[in-house]
């Protein structure tokens, strides 16, 4: 005769399921509830930031214009671009908008009395209850304080430099044709 071994199954206690059962349901509750409260009051703040788009001049008074600023392809156009989208980035990564910066670009450069006027797209991520106003007035504070600070070969009127939104839809336009 050939002997099996004995399997030994083991019971859980009545008391063990109920405290697994009823530990799970609290977790569960917990994961919802948390779930819930962050989505209703706005705390997943990827949810709720979009992005913010601001036109930004600043006048340079040391370049003469020339034709060749007029297309965005040409070298001269390009090596401004360069210069002055390192100057706004390095303003605003320096400042208490760090996180929220994202990036900035030379949209155009025009004629001026007194040198060239360049133009540049600046974009940032903000919260979309914050008012655009407010927060313009504040990009502007900071471009401003950059701009005194610089000590570059470009020279720069701070007076004349302006943050704006006002003209933004047609900058978009410009930048992103397909959009």
């Amino acid at each position: 005769r050939i002997r099996q071994p004995t399997i030994k199954t083991s019971h859980l206690e009545p008391w063990k399921i109920a405290l697994i059962v009823i530990g799970s349901a609290v977790a569960a509750a917990i994961t919802i509830g948390l779930l819930i409260y962050f989505l209703a009051y706005g705390k997943f703040y990827i949810l709720y930031e979009q992005l913010f788009y601001y036109s930004g001049s600043i006048k340079i008074t040391n370049i003469r214009y020339k034709n060749e600023f007029s297309r965005q392809s040409s070298g001269r156009f390009r090596d401004l671009s360069e210069r002055v989208e390192r100057l706004i980035d390095k303003t605003f990564y320096n400042s208490i908008l760090r996180k929220k910066f994202i990036r900035s670009r030379l949209i155009r450069v025009s004629p001026d009395a007194d040198g060239v006027m360049a133009e540049a797209l600046l974009t940032f991520w903000f919260s979309s209850t914050d008012s655009r106003e407010a927060l313009r007035e504040r990009v502007q504070r900071i471009l401003r304080k950059g701009l005194k600070k610089y000590k570059g070969p470009l020279r720069i009127d701070v007076r004349s430099s302006a943050v704006s939104s006002k003209y933004i839809t047609s900058l978009l336009r410009l930048v992103l044709p397909f959009s």
